[in-house]
């Protein structure tokens, strides 16, 4: 069976951009105010860097690849722009998968002490306000659900969900993504190393009118442990999975939450969720995800309580 691994980043969007306000379905956005969400993290952070905005320096040539054109082909992704307590606008921003008509999975790190999301599905230009077919949710604290065993002191268990106040349309441009499921969920224990794969995102240097993609591969889970154990006292475990760097390809800042996914036949199914990497999006070092089969006995317990 022939596998196709794609990562959706709706990265750094509002990251490089001038002063402006856009609405969004008439939401408004600072677009230059978007930045990373206040985490608590105490040692790790010496050594890593959450995939949120920091600088131009950083994140200059993250995406180079080739444009997406059609609307269609990322149904399933979402964008969150996150408020904390006492904010004005929505300054920070992640990503996210739809995974039922009601449901966004995303990582547990970007909503700590986040007080509101407001979440575009159906979109593929965020700066493009005319764009057909998006749809605007905005939910409280009370709509999101993030893992008791979240940790952010070891990055681990960094998973949550966010349930939707109503049902998302069906559409050609929004659809939910299907997750592991039976045999194919005891396949996707066995490890995934050296698949095909591709990475998409917003031009990292600046808006991009298209969502980018291009390619890169599923690492060998010791080799990811390995890496992280030698350089930076980090154990990758089996609740994550990791992606290859050495080509200059990684996930970055804006990129946390979004999903990795394969391609078998015609479907495609989440696999990860984009949680962190070294703090040099360019050292050519892993990127590491939270593995989403390992936690389907959880997504589908709280998913079962949705009305």
């Amino acid at each position: 069976m022939r596998f196709i691994l794609t990562l959706f980043l709706s990265s750094n969007i509002f990251y490089h951009v001038q002063a402006e306000l856009t609405n969004i379905e008439g939401y408004l956005i600072d677009l230059e105010k978007l930045e990373p969400p206040v985490v608590d993290v105490d040692k790790p952070s010496t050594f890593f860097r959450r995939l949120m905005p920091f600088s131009d320096s950083n994140v200059s040539n993250i995406i180079q690849g080739q444009d997406s054109t059609d609307q269609k082909q990322f149904p399933y992704q979402a964008a969150l722009f996150l408020k904390r307590k006492n904010d004005k606008t929505h300054s920070s921003f992640c990503g996210g998968s739809l995974i039922s008509r009601k449901v966004i999975l995303t990582a547990a790190h970007c909503l700590e002490k986040i007080v509101e999301v407001a979440i575009c599905l159906g979109c593929m230009n965020l700066k493009n306000d005319q764009e057909k077919g998006r749809e605007m949710f905005v939910v409280g604290k009370s709509s999101m659900i993030i893992h008791k065993q979240w940790n952010s002191r070891t990055l681990k268990n960094d998973i949550a969900l966010i349930i939707l106040p109503r049902e998302a349309p069906l559409t050609d441009v929004i659809k939910p993504l299907k997750l592991p499921a039976g045999a194919q969920s005891r396949e996707l224990i066995s490890p995934l190393w050296r698949f095909p794969s591709s990475v998409s995102g917003m031009n990292a240097s600046g808006v991009s009118k298209k969502l980018k993609y291009i390619s890169t591969l599923v690492m060998r889970q010791d080799d990811c442990k390995k890496i992280y154990l030698s350089k930076h006292k980090y154990n990758v475990e089996t609740t994550q999975l990791c992606t290859d760097g050495s080509q200059g390809k990684s996930t970055c800042q804006g990129d946390s939450g979004g999903p990795l996914v394969i391609k078998s036949g015609n479907e495609y199914v989440q696999i990860g969720i984009v949680s962190f990497g070294t703090r040099d999006c360019e050292r050519r070092e892993p990127s590491v995800y939270t593995r989403v089969n390992y936690f389907l006995p959880w997504i589908q317990a709280k998913m079962s309580s949705v009305k």
